[in-house]
């Protein structure tokens, strides 16, 4: 049966959540190094090895590429704070649907990608850039693909709950990061914010791509639908109260279990977002096959 399955059941945060908790316990561990660095040791030698620069990458040092997502401003807690709330509140709406790779696949593109971003911006060279704000940003891109009209609740200040449409957040995201972009980062920019927008926009950019590999392949091949035949043209059926033969398919059964079995073994491997149209409906009329019993 369906719910046998140890991973069609409800589970507490402690395991299907665990990779989300250990991201984030990651991004707390590393941003209290840097402060014992900082503070006790009087070294900024973690930012020098890990963050990103463009002097950094000349050197060598590839792996900032993907590091620079762990370390945080420690000038203050706002940085951190903002990042590990948000990536818990988006995480906990993805990582189901994706799974504990594709997810992790998720959070690292979108980091490099605005990495690669950021380094491509004449303003950026001789900085250093921190923190998970690209993969923060991807993953609300990636929610709002998803999940375009589910109405979502936002503490406002930590205080005020908002509520608000996915997608008209995800657009008035993006717009203000585009506009900031253009008139705070690129060459003879009349104001800066010390943000890396240009981070922001690739983040989302490669969270976008990502979408319409994993599903937008599936949601563009259209349902299919059966074909009737006139009734003229149809055979009749054999009466099985008057003396007609008739078969009865007992294979189908263990047809719809087998394909089922296989639909939940994808599940468990690549999340619910990989299914394709026609795997979802065979879930839903293997659910409804099992309410009628």
């Amino acid at each position: 049966m369906i719910s046998d399955r140890p991973y069609m059941r409800s589970v507490g945060p402690s395991s299907g959540m665990a990779p989300l908790f250990w991201l984030i316990g990651a991004l707390v561990a590393v941003f209290v190094v840097q402060n014992i660095a900082i503070v006790w040791l009087k070294s900024n030698a973690i930012t020098h090895w890990f963050g990103l620069s463009t002097g950094g990458l000349s050197n060598g040092r590839m792996w900032t590429l993907f590091s620079y997502g762990f370390l945080h401003d420690t000038r203050g807690i706002w940085h951190i704070l903002l990042n590990a709330l948000s990536l818990f509140f988006l995480g906990r709406g993805v990582l189901p649907e994706l799974g504990t790779r594709r997810f992790l696949v998720l959070f690292f593109v979108c980091t490099i990608v605005g990495g690669l971003f950021w380094i491509a911006v004449p303003s950026s060279r001789g900085g250093f850039l921190v923190g998970a704000s690209a993969a923060v940003f991807g993953m609300l891109i990636y929610f709002a693909c998803k999940h375009p009209n589910e109405r979502i609740t936002l503490l406002l200040f930590f205080v005020l709950p908002v509520s608000v449409v996915p997608k008209f957040l995800a657009i008035i995201v993006a717009g203000v990061s585009l506009f900031l972009f253009l008139f705070s980062e690129l060459p003879g920019a009349s104001f800066s914010t010390g943000i890396a927008h240009s981070a922001h926009l690739g983040g989302m950019l490669a969270a976008l791509i990502l979408f319409r590999i994993w599903d937008g392949a599936s949601a563009m091949v259209p349902e299919s639908r059966s074909v009737e035949l006139p009734k003229w043209m149809r055979k009749k059926r054999a009466n099985p109260d008057i003396g007609g033969s008739y078969r009865v398919n007992v294979s189908q059964g263990r047809d719809m279990k087998r394909e089922v079995d296989r639909i939940l073994d994808k599940i468990n491997h690549s999340g619910f977002g990989s299914l394709t149209t026609e795997e979802k409906r065979t879930l839903d009329e293997a659910r409804d096959t099992l309410g009628k019993r």
